[in-house]
């Protein structure tokens, strides 16, 4: 999903507080702010990791306006398939890392607009972080 559009959201992101609540915070309000996200009907997230910025007030919101969340959920052999959400309730805590994922029988979905967790990006989308 490499588009023009990309560069706007990066910079719409930069300046983050260090990870945790105060950072969930500026993105939760930053990501109000966007209007690709605000026109999103579908949202692919992260569910937010011990050392990442807490967003699941942000992914409650999304749930809350009636718009669909996306989980990633990992598989073997390094596959990742974006799952509907319709609860946070409903996130499995899986091995080896308890990463709170949808559960296998979720809808698999696309997404129009992602949000992905790192410490800073390049120009051409890369990231820094995991």
């Amino acid at each position: 999903m490499r588009d023009k559009s990309k560069p706007m959201l990066r910079r719409a992101c930069c300046d983050v507080p260090r990870p945790g609540a105060a950072a969930g915070r500026v993105i939760c309000a930053r990501a109000a702010q966007c209007e690709e996200f605000a026109a999103a009907k579908t949202v692919l997230a992260f569910y937010p990791l011990a050392g990442e910025p807490d967003i699941r007030p942000l992914l409650q919101s999304i749930l809350d306006s009636g718009r669909t969340l996306l989980l990633p959920r990992t598989e073997g052999g390094g596959v990742m398939r974006a799952l509907r959400v319709r609860s946070l309730g409903e996130l499995e805590k899986r091995p080896p890392y308890g990463i709170s994922e949808p559960p296998e029988t979720a809808e698999e979905r696309t997404p129009d607009v992602v949000l992905v967790p790192g410490m800073a990006f390049d120009e051409a989308g890369y990231r820094l972080g995991h």
